[in-house]
């Protein structure tokens, strides 16, 4: 990885992908996301998480050119690259020990938004080459990008109300031509591509696209009825005290992960018959 990308900003060139939120905090291994330590001691509770990154700052295996079409790639935002869980507890390696993957390629960094995410996976494409599916849970759409002196800044709206019906719109729009530029991309190298949302409101427009057959690869993970999460028990928990809710209180806990590898399997098996 040639730079670091200090908060908030985003730098894109030939031989990086982009990135946020100052990677290097990670390097420590026991930091929270931010590297903030006015955390409270029970943030650290439990001190078995480590966030190991490859050479492009992400929390996968090395990136190789050697035949990638055995392999499955996952994308997505803070909620796919697991923070606060350990790696095992997090949906993409329990959907890629699932389906037997051999390596483990996830492309989730923190802070992204649907853009950042089409762009990682089209980058990754261009530079390592096709893998055998490709796996993608996208985030809210409550952030704003800008570009100043050829530089991209993600704007976080924690205040929703702050968020205009204009700002809703610019950022749909944005969003679909991402997510139907990747569709067309992976119908034409026929790689199969599979995504949803863990923000209903992005999934029910994605949805109402879908059914007038502008998009196509897109499923309902929120309201997915084929598999029942009653029938996810708490021992099948990997780490138990991560069940419900991630080290930061903040995101999703080792029982919605599940739920989401094995509703994503779903999806994969149907598509194989």
């Amino acid at each position: 990885m040639k730079s670091l990308f200090n908060t908030p900003t985003l730098k894109i060139d030939n031989d990086t992908f982009m990135l946020s939120k100052g990677f290097e905090v990670f390097k420590s291994m026991k930091l929270n996301s931010y590297g903030n330590d006015k955390f409270p001691d029970s943030f650290f509770k439990h001190d078995d998480i480590e966030y190991s990154l490859n050479h492009y700052a992400f929390r996968s295996e090395e990136f190789s050119t050697i035949d990638t079409s055995s392999d499955f790639l996952f994308a997505g935002c803070s909620q796919t690259f697991g923070l606060g869980l350990p790696i095992d507890a997090t949906w993409p390696k329990k959907l890629n020990e699932m389906l037997n993957g051999k390596k483990f390629f996830n492309l989730a960094t923190v802070s992204s938004d649907v853009t950042m995410i089409c762009y990682n996976v089209t980058k990754y494409i261009d530079t390592f080459g096709k893998p055998k599916s490709i796996f993608i849970l996208f985030p809210d759409f409550y952030k704003k990008i800008k570009i100043h002196n050829n530089e991209i800044t993600t704007e976080f709206i924690f205040d929703k109300k702050k968020f205009s019906a204009e700002d809703v719109e610019e950022n749909l729009l944005r969003d679909f031509m991402s997510i139907r530029n990747l569709e067309v991309l992976c119908d034409f190298l026929n790689i199969p591509l599979f995504y949803s949302s863990w923000q209903i409101p992005l999934v029910d427009v994605l949805m109402k696209l879908k059914e007038k057959n502008i998009l196509k690869h897109v499923f309902d993970i929120n309201h997915n009825h084929v598999v029942d999460s009653s029938s996810v028990n708490k021992k099948d928990a990997k780490f138990p005290h991560y069940w419900d809710v991630a080290r930061d209180n903040e995101h999703f806990g080792e029982f919605d992960n599940l739920c989401f590898a094995l509703r994503f399997k779903y999806e994969y098996e149907h598509y194989k018959k």
